[in-house]
């Protein structure tokens, strides 16, 4: 009671006596009355009112008498008591004020602020403010540029470095940016300040890490951060600083534990939280949260929703509703009843999330409105909302008897959904779209898909065909769209050559420390150690990030190049493909969807994506990729059963679009899931029956009557032809042949990231390849220690061909390591160079840069990997592709070296001969097939491995020399008869 009334004393005599007030007199008076934000006290939330007024007194007094550094704290802890009592207009009004003022009194601060301690804090307050206004990207702004100035003074304060690379890492978080996220926590563990407080800060950065970890789902290193992080709040005498800790620690715990399935577990810790709490605490909301996204993870749906209600309840009982966290809340709800089949109530839901955001009630009356692209800030959460309500349109117009409105409405909303999702990916790392799209993206565009199915299936027309073929486009390969448009617009020359320089600078030492990392975490370094390159990595980062945000900012025609996002039209791709028959698929967990164009005509079908049909596909994968390799090639088990799987597939996968088709006898294939590792040329037209004998060559493969050729994407047809690749003056061709002899035996390689070992063999037939190749095209190649990996890297700039014929290892639980081996090279004193050195990792290979028209990786398991659901398979032969090389010859499993060597070198002999692509390596696979004077090696698995990805014109033109003799008869034939005329005339 008695401190109450002194608050009110120093109130009034404030308001009504305070002109003429010293300097000193105001700090004093600041900090006795116990409102310090470094000691909250229970006056932030009980008496929030009263609080607010006070600093507002103190801000008016201080403005007022010229105190600047005291205008600017006592803003700061304004900001901070309102954005703990949800008043974030009052928050928001205070930074501005703040912003200003140190905009406006730079100079003046220089003194009365000169180790930029209180400044730091504003602008802190200020990049919060954004955060909670969702705006990212403002945010960011301010943290870096305040981050930058840190590093500039010479003695900083740490607390104030740690807690703004925390604040850059939630923002990101908040996102679900999580590359970023990591980056900045772990300069943000970096700068923990020494001290009585560095438990306190350090147990923060615990804390950090553990949450991101859990969102990246590495539920065990979680657990270990928060764990330590317990332990040091548990050692600490308890006070009200650390409660907020404790209770998020117990949060965060039950959601590990929940989604380790120890559903028991998270209740306990929930309990414990909460015990902790009252309704007034602003905590209490993260924890009603994480007890309903606990519940929904247990597939409690209808206990998860009771708990996100009374989040809203605790939001709007603030003196401003935080609209972003009232939608996100929102999204959850809508969720849930999506989850147990109510779509009209998430629909509602979705709805009311809108009339919050946009401040219009009339989405609560016309479920069918959407918001306005123009007015949109692109976030997670928005999208989510859209999703949500795209899926709800299409499952409703499922029971209705006139689904063709709601169908209608579904698509509309599916399309901007799509808008959104493209402003977004603009805005983020290609790696953190990559996540999102895995986990919330790639079911909606195979639901808007089977949405213009239906839709099609009452009224056929090519704008459906259109719209079908538009969400199929954007449902794959947008990382590595991204990275070749971003190639393709550096090329233009739209950025200065050096500014392009600086950039690959930055990639190349962002790639050498990952791989340092991944060596030091192989070979058990010192934590010091690995702690050291972390910071490096996470510094290059976070360098790398700003300066790509200035190559934006100051170069717009680059941006806009890099940023063109346009899918062709099924009249357009009828125009480029001419006389051929494009196929495109989409692999859905039930379905999968086939659109086929020609230059007239247009195919929409949906095939049931049964186990039946699964199991086909397995057992032929495994038979012509020599996994189900009997003891005899001809063994007719075998062979029966490989004939009844290609034939069964060929009719499910190709037929209903082909029997369209009459007379187009050149494909292009654009497969997607698990369509990328079939190579289709094995697939037979007629299944032949009563056989007594295993004959691989007399069967009816659509090799035989068929050209194919695959692609990523639709798109990229377009964006190849548009690109013109002009190579660098240097040779047609170079080849690489690697030697593996070792006097030892064979050569052993670890597997960098994955802990195991391999065994690279001699190639017998490798060095003739390149031998071969190199006569054909009269270019260079080298072999043994010339085949090294800094000569591939330094040469094949100045080459229309790039030829490699070596070992490659794959991957797959980190396909970035996935990599081409080359010849060891002796280093000082003839001893042989620290293993690892003598590979070009994939991420490497992301970096090259590449010229090269085309790039013949003559290898195994080069156009294989990891499959990633809406990128495709993360191959070798990919991230060539990725480097800027339009088209590529590559393998989809482990190749036998002979006849891999065979088919090349017909491939090369057709290539210079003239013919397109796609028809020389067609014509080496059937010159081999027919040549082969063993039944057995005219198994599918010799020949069928190799695939072309790419543009199908000849590389070089068809020799002429031939046709000069006949023109020489026909000319002597001429003048004879023109002889004789004149003679008898």
């Amino acid at each position: 009671m008695v401190k109450t009334l002194v608050f009110f004393a120093v109130i009034l005599w404030i308001r009504t006596d305070c002109f003429g007030i010293s300097y000193a007199d105001l700090r004093r008076l600041k900090f006795e009355a116990g409102f310090d934000r470094n000691e909250p006290v229970h006056l932030y939330t009980k008496n929030y009112d009263n609080s607010r007024l006070y600093f507002l007194a103190i801000i008016d007094t201080s403005e007022t008498e010229g105190y600047w550094d005291i205008c600017l704290q006592a803003l700061t802890d304004l900001a901070y008591i309102s954005s703990r009592n949800f008043s974030y207009q009052t928050m928001k009004e205070a930074a501005e004020k703040g912003h200003r003022i140190i905009r406006e009194k730079s100079a003046l601060l220089d003194s009365l602020d000169s180790q930029y301690s209180i400044r730091a804090e504003m602008l802190t307050m200020i990049g919060s403010c954004y955060l909670k206004y969702n705006d990212t990207e403002k945010a960011s702004v301010i943290f870096e540029a305040l981050v930058k100035k840190l590093d500039n003074i010479p003695d900083p304060h740490k607390e104030s470095v740690f807690i703004v690379y925390s604040y850059i890492a939630e923002s990101y978080m908040n996102l679900g940016l999580y590359e970023k996220v990591y980056t900045y926590y772990l300069l943000a563990e970096k700068s923990i300040p020494d001290g009585p407080d560095r438990n306190y800060y350090a147990s923060f950065s615990d804390q950090y890490l553990g949450t991101y970890f859990y969102r990246i789902k590495n539920y065990n290193q979680a657990k270990w951060h928060l764990t330590k992080a317990l332990k040091t709040i548990r050692r600490e005498e308890f006070t009200s600083d650390w409660k907020p800790l404790l209770i998020s620690n117990y949060d965060l715990l039950a959601l590990i534990y929940e989604n380790l399935n120890r559903h028991d577990s998270a209740m306990i810790f929930l309990k414990k939280s909460l015990a902790l709490q009252n309704i007034h605490d602003p905590g209490i909301v993260d924890t009603y949260e994480n007890y309903g996204d606990c519940l929904w993870r247990y597939t409690d749906f209808t206990g998860a929703i009771p708990y996100y209600q009374r989040i809203l309840e605790v939001l709007e009982r603030g003196t401003y509703i935080n609209t972003f966290k009232i939608a996100q809340i929102h999204s959850k709800i809508a969720d849930c009843y999506q989850k147990l089949g109510n779509n009209r109530e998430s629909l509602k839901v979705v709805q009311h999330a809108f009339a919050v955001l946009y401040r219009d009630s009339s989405f609560l009356f016309h479920t069918d409105k959407n918001p306005e692209l123009a007015s949109i800030q692109p976030d997670k959460i928005l999208i989510r909302l859209l999703i949500i309500k795209s899926n709800a349109l299409f499952q409703l117009s499922d029971r209705a008897k006139d689904n063709q409105g709601l169908l209608m409405s579904s698509l509309s909303t599916f399309h901007l959904t799509t808008l959104v999702i493209d402003e977004f990916r603009q805005k983020i790392s290609t790696d953190d779209f990559k996540e999102f799209f895995v986990t919330d993206i790639r079911q909606m565009y195979e639901n808007a898909v089977m949405a213009c199915y239906s839709a099609y299936e009452t009224s056929p027309s090519d704008t459906l065909i259109d719209m079908a073929l538009y969400f199929m486009e954007k449902s794959k390969n947008q990382v590595l769209l991204d990275a070749i448009k971003a190639n393709y617009a550096k090329k233009s020359g739209k950025i200065p050559e050096s500014v392009v320089d600086l950039e690959n600078q930055f990639k190349n030492t962002g790639v050498e420390l990952q791989n340092t990392l991944y060596r030091l975490k192989f070979n058990n370094a010192e934590p010091g150690l690995i702690q050291q390159c972390q910071y490096e990595y996470a510094k290059n980062h976070s360098e790398y990030s700003a300066f790509l945000r200035e190559i934006e900012k100051n170069h717009p025609a680059y941006y806009n190049l890099k940023y063109k996002n346009k899918v062709p039209t099924i009249d357009e791709i009828r125009r480029k493909i001419k006389n051929s028959l494009l196929i495109e698929y989409m692999v859905g967990g039930h379905d999968i969807a086939m659109i086929a164009l020609s230059d007239k005509i247009s195919v929409f079908k949906v095939i049931r994506n049964t186990p039946q049909l699964r199991n086909h596909i397995k057992e032929l994968l495994q038979d012509v990729s020599g996994k189900n390799k009997p003891k005899d090639r001809l063994d007719l088990n075998a062979f029966n059963r490989f004939v009844h799987n290609a034939g069964n597939l060929y009719s499910i996968l190709l037929k209903p679009a082909i029997d369209e088709f009459k007379g187009k006898d050149r494909l292009i294939v654009i497969p997607d899931g698990m369509l990328c590792f079939l190579p289709f040329e094995v697939l037979i037209k007629n299944i032949p029956s009563n056989w007594q004998v295993a004959d691989y060559k007399k069967l009816n493969y659509i090799l035989k009557e068929n050209t194919i050729r695959y692609e990523f994407s639709s798109e990229l047809l377009f964006e190849y032809s548009e690109q013109k690749n002009k190579s660098k003056s240097g040779t047609m061709y170079l080849g690489f042949a690697p030697s593996y002899d070792q006097k030892k035996g064979l050569r052993k390689v670890n597997i960098l990231g994955s802990g195991t070992a391999a065994f690279l063999t001699p190639l017998r037939f490798s060095t003739q390849e390149i031998e071969e190749a190199a006569s054909i095209f009269k270019g260079r190649a080298y072999f043994g220690a010339n085949a090294s990996a800094n000569s591939f890297k330094e040469k094949i700039h100045s080459s229309k061909i790039v030829h490699f014929a070596g070992h490659t290892i794959i991957n797959d639980s980190i396909p970035e390591l996935s990599g081409i081996f080359f010849s060891d090279v002796p280093g000082e004193n003839g001893m042989t160079k620290e293993n690892g050195e003598e590979v070009i990792y994939v991420n490497e290979i992301f970096n090259l840069n590449m010229d090269a028209e085309l790039v013949i990786l003559s290898a195994c398991e080069t156009g294989t990997g990891k499959l990633l659901r809406g990128e495709g398979l993360m191959s070798i032969g990919r991230a060539f592709k990725y480097a800027g090389c339009p088209n590529l010859i590559m393998s989809l499993w482990k190749i036998n070296d002979r006849s891999a060597s065979e088919i090349i070198n017909r491939f090369n002999r057709n290539l210079k001969k003239g013919q397109n692509k796609d028809v020389a390596l067609r014509n080496a696979k059937i010159d081999y097939i027919n040549s082969t004077e063993m039944h057995g090696r005219a198994h599918p698995f010799f020949w069928s491995a190799f695939i072309m990805i790419g543009e199908i014109k000849p590389l070089f033109h068809k020799s002429r020399i031939a046709f000069i003799p006949a023109v020489l008869v026909f000319i002597t034939v001429f003048l004879l008869f023109w002889l004789r005329y004149r003679r008898t005339h």
